[in-house]
């Protein structure tokens, strides 16, 4: 296809992303942050809500898929289908990656 961007979920696996630019391709895999997970049940649609709000708004795919990827842990780890507050995908993301 000629599309831009692709995502690929692998399940346990975490995801990957595909970026299309000027005549090049760009592979970006990201690993499944939950070891435990609780619920699986909606992983997927947090991270496509996330992939779909921040390329929207122009933001880089890398910087998006890891976002997603914070917030699909987050969603993995609370059973049943309930709203992430911002300030716990903060904090994921800091511990993520100030680890």
């Amino acid at each position: 296809t000629k599309t831009k961007h692709l995502v690929m979920k692998l399940g346990a696996q975490g995801f990957i992303t595909y970026e299309s630019t000027n005549n090049s391709r760009k592979t970006h895999s990201f690993p499944a942050l939950s070891v435990n997970p609780v619920d699986v049940a909606g992983a997927g649609d947090s991270l496509l809500a996330v992939m779909a709000t921040g390329l929207s708004s122009h933001q880089s795919i890398v910087i998006t898929s890891a976002i997603a990827c914070c917030m699909s842990s987050i969603s993995v780890e609370t059973m049943g289908n309930s709203p992430i507050s911002k300030e716990k995908l903060i904090s994921k993301i800091l511990n993520v990656f100030n680890n």
